[in-house]
């Protein structure tokens, strides 16, 4: 997996890769754990983009300092939840 995002330190983009270790399902949604991925603080709300597809997977939640590890939320599961919420959005 591909991560992308911003770095909290500086304003220069960041992209790290890494491997999905499991995913929690957690208040009816799918959280993937992705560890070895060098993220940063300042990533989250980027995509998590399939590294030999180039499908965006997921959106990252939260990076774990200090463990190199990332939680991302399924791209299913968000959408599932804009329509829940009735948001409206665009698919591409």
């Amino acid at each position: 997996m591909t991560l992308f995002g911003y770095s909290a330190i500086n304003s220069l983009p960041k992209s790290s890769m890494g491997k999905i270790d499991g995913f929690v399902k957690r208040d009816g949604c799918y959280y993937g754990v992705i560890t070895g991925a060098g993220a940063v603080s300042g990533m989250s709300g980027g995509p998590v983009v399939d590294s030999l597809t180039g499908e965006t997977v997921g959106i990252i939640t939260n990076v774990i300092p200090g463990k190199g590890a990332v939680v991302f939320i399924a791209v299913q599961d968000f959408t599932n939840l804009l329509d829940r919420m009735r948001i409206p959005y665009k698919t591409y």
